[in-house]
């Protein structure tokens, strides 16, 4: 016959102890870093402004932030901080951001250094800076709008994935605008994180950049067309009640990929043509 267990006293004085630490760590919130950097692109040229984000969610404040370390190889453009405030299950996060608008001093492989406060440091970042490019050779400076479309690989594997970066220039502000998405028959197309807004010097002329990314996989063999994209809106803000802008349309070139059967003397079953996989 076997007995049932009965705790002894002890032990249920001991698990009444710990039975509410235990569940204080099962749903204790998850905290990010206390101390946070980030940029939304880690290649840039030197006529481009970086847009850097610090973020904390510790409750630091971020404007007593030593930014002395950007000092040698950038220009401090703009600055703006703020704070947000949200509850989750009960619990109350509050997250601190600075954001910064920098300016690359020179060309080259540069580090955005740890920045530091209060104990707290960021995670240095690496930037590829490349040389401005060359008035009329990319971008005519007498346009006040120019689309660009980019791939970083034109001739992939079929299903490999190619990078697409899509690039609206703006010197006239324009308002109502809209953009139209890249489409290619026999290719699935995903859109990449956010949008990006920074500054470009070209020819003298100071633009504004929206830029896209995407990932574009073809799922086919042969020449595959991207583009063009349209652009449509109005050109600056208009005037008075009924006043809304010069009406503009602007479509992109076309983007020709010559994609790559897989290899007939590709050993196995699994085909999965990609830089790296994590």
């Amino acid at each position: 016959m076997v007995k049932p267990y009965r705790p002894s006293p002890v032990r249920l004085a001991l698990l009444a102890l710990l039975l509410p630490m235990l569940l204080l760590v099962l749903t204790a919130p998850a905290f990010g870093q206390a101390l946070q950097a980030t940029i939304q692109r880690n290649r840039m040229v030197v006529s481009e402004t970086l847009a850097l984000t610090v973020t904390s969610d510790i409750a630091l404040d971020l404007n007593r932030l030593d930014l002395s370390p950007l000092e040698p190889d950038f220009q401090i453009l703009g600055r703006s901080a703020g704070t947000q405030i949200s509850m989750i299950n009960g619990v109350t996060t509050r997250t601190s951001t600075l954001e910064l608008q920098l300016r690359p001093l020179r060309e080259g492989v540069l580090v955005i250094p740890a920045l530091t406060l209060d104990g707290h440091s960021s995670a240095p970042l690496r930037i590829e800076v490349g040389a401005a490019p060359v008035s009329g050779d990319q971008l005519d400076p007498s346009q006040d709008y120019v689309l660009q479309i980019e791939v970083d690989d034109e001739t992939p594997y079929v299903q490999q994935q190619v990078l697409v970066t899509v690039r609206l220039h703006y010197g006239v502000v324009l308002s109502d605008g809209n953009l139209s998405e890249p489409a290619a028959d026999g290719a699935m197309v995903t859109r990449l994180g956010r949008d990006e807004v920074y500054n470009s010097q070209v020819g003298g002329r100071t633009y504004q950049v929206l830029q896209r990314n995407y990932a574009v996989v073809p799922q086919e063999s042969g020449e595959l067309t991207l583009g063009p994209l349209l652009l449509t809106g109005r050109a600056g803000r208009g005037g008075g009640m009924f006043g809304r802008g010069q009406p503009i349309s602007l479509s992109s070139g076309n983007v020709s990929l010559q994609v790559r059967r897989r290899p007939a003397d590709f050993p196995g079953d699994d085909w999965l043509p990609a830089r790296g996989v994590e």
